[in-house]
């Protein structure tokens, strides 16, 4: 039967592995992600050091798939994120070469892809917190008939049921479209 390695910690884990350049690798993807929790028994040094590996290259693929699904929902609400797009199409490239040649110059690089697309999203998000805002102090100060307006104008899309200018309840046809395209039967209150 094979040795089997019983790990504790993750600095027993550095201390059997005695890796320099991934012990390098993980002092910086500590500073950007959360520490990593080690214990375990495995049956090699070599499934060891694949599995700290897997499970840094696992949060930039779980980071990446977040951001992918973030920009594919603005892309379906409208929003212009083809910059962001393209730049978040070389992470996969980059990783696979990070995953290979698992050295700081290309976490560097697989970081700064994942940081740029962040930062370019968040003035969707700071957007979107405005308009929501917006919406609530018009609910507020003039009550809930301008609150629907006031939503409207800034969201430009209507969702199943909603209210027109006249304060009946209407349907839309489909289950969404834009201001532009409403086709909208009145309905008794």
């Amino acid at each position: 039967m094979a040795d089997r390695i019983e790990l504790k910690s993750l600095k027993a884990a550095f201390d059997l592995l005695k890796d320099k350049e991934l012990e390098d690798v993980y002092s910086v993807f500590k500073k950007n992600f959360s520490v990593i929790k080690f214990t375990g028994i495995y049956s090699s040094v070599n499934e060891v050091r694949e599995e700290l590996k897997s499970r840094m290259i696992g949060a930039f693929s779980d980071e990446y798939r977040e951001l992918r699904s973030k920009v594919s929902r603005l892309r379906k609400k409208g929003k212009e994120v083809t910059d962001i797009d393209f730049s978040l199409l070389e992470m996969p490239l980059k990783l696979k070469l990070f995953s290979a040649e698992f050295n700081v110059k290309n976490y560097e690089l697989v970081y700064e892809i994942l940081k740029k697309s962040k930062d370019d999203l968040k003035q969707f998000d700071e957007d979107e917190i405005d308009r929501r805002k917006e919406v609530v102090d018009a609910g507020r100060e003039k009550g809930f008939k301008e609150m629907v307006k006031v939503r409207r104008k800034a969201f430009g899309l209507v969702h199943g049921y909603n209210m027109n200018d006249e304060g009946e309840i209407v349907e839309v046809n489909d289950k969404v479209k834009a201001k532009d395209d409403v086709n909208i039967k009145s309905k008794k209150k």
